[in-house]
């Protein structure tokens, strides 16, 4: 949904028409869309609330196994944070499925960059808690990472995962 004066609107209107979206291509996702938010909208700020406690549990959970996990926003704000963690994206991503095989537990989908951070060494992916998350005990989460840091090994610096850097904007 795009929200603005009758200027942003107009300008963005004809450049999702040089981009090739129009009314028609566009519905189905206006659509799906409109569906998730009815179904979900009683959820979200259980979600929240949930991923605020999440949080700072996983990050010391980390700390204990001699790595760290950044979220930004430090304190989420919603549903979703972004979590930084410091490594090689072949290294997180095989530890990662070190535990999906040995747990049945993806501790996260896919990164979305790498090389990012203040010192190009972190890589990062999307949390988003959906409404099944709520239902998945503190235990699991905990036991997901620690094995997570487990596979990973150390890391260059003698550390594993991520570091304390401020974020980058």
């Amino acid at each position: 949904m795009l929200l603005g004066s009758p200027t942003v609107t107009r300008e963005a209107a004809v450049w999702r028409r040089r981009l090739g979206g129009n009314p028609f291509t566009v519905a189905p996702y206006a659509l799906s869309c409109r569906a998730a938010f009815r179904a979900h909208r009683g959820s979200f700020d259980a979600r929240w609330r949930r991923l605020q406690q999440l949080a700072p549990l996983l990050s010391s959970t980390a700390a204990e196994e001699g790595g760290s996990l950044r979220f930004v926003p430090e304190a989420p704000t919603c549903c979703q944070a972004h979590v930084y963690l410091r490594g090689d994206a072949a290294a997180l991503d095989a530890a990662r499925d070190a535990v999906l095989r040995e747990r049945g537990v993806r501790v996260y989908s896919r990164l979305r960059g790498a090389a990012v951070g203040p010192e190009a060494d972190e890589c990062y992916f999307e949390l988003t808690l959906g409404p099944r998350h709520l239902e998945v005990a503190d235990a699991v989460y905990v036991g997901a990472w620690r094995a997570f840091f487990a596979a990973l090994g150390p890391q260059p610096g003698g550390r594993k995962g991520v570091g304390d850097a401020e974020p980058q904007s």
